[in-house]
């Protein structure tokens, strides 16, 4: 893709994460919540092998990115409500913490990361990192509920 293209690519993939807070919460206090977050970064996988088809056309290209930003934003709502069921008082500010930091590490380390994969497997690096990492983050969202909760 061309600089516009990329920058309007990212856009919608904000947008998406910006917009599916209310619809997942919603979505949330209805259905599993653990499930919800095993499925979100199968869904985000997929969306991202499927990127290379889109970017042909932009009927694919944009509720693709919609849906992968939707996947971004539910990721963090998702946990978020599941660190607010299982801890309470200063245990769910030091788990948010938790969060924040992790999120950090993610915002500190991805960039270059991003770049080196871009650079090792031109142009499809950055999207294979985005799935690896997605596939790391299953085992947490799946065996994560295994841990008895913390008891002060």
């Amino acid at each position: 893709l061309g600089e516009r293209e990329a920058v309007a690519v990212l856009t919608i993939v904000l947008a998406g994460a910006t917009l599916v807070q209310i619809p997942i919460g919603w979505l949330a206090d209805r259905i599993n919540r653990r499930r919800m977050l095993i499925g979100i970064p199968i869904v985000a996988i997929l969306c991202v092998m499927f990127l290379p088809i889109a970017i042909g056309s932009a009927w694919l290209l944009w509720p693709t990115a919609l849906l992968y930003g939707c996947t971004i934003g539910s990721l963090w709502a998702v946990s978020l409500i599941l660190v607010g069921e299982r801890y309470r008082g200063a245990d769910v500010a030091a788990a948010n913490m938790a969060r924040g930091v992790l999120y950090g590490l993610g915002a500190f380390a991805g960039p270059s990361l991003a770049g080196f994969a871009f650079e090792l497997w031109k142009p499809h690096g950055v999207l294979a990192l985005i799935a690896i990492v997605a596939l790391l983050f299953l085992p947490v969202a799946i065996f994560g509920e295994r841990a008895p909760p913390h008891q002060p």
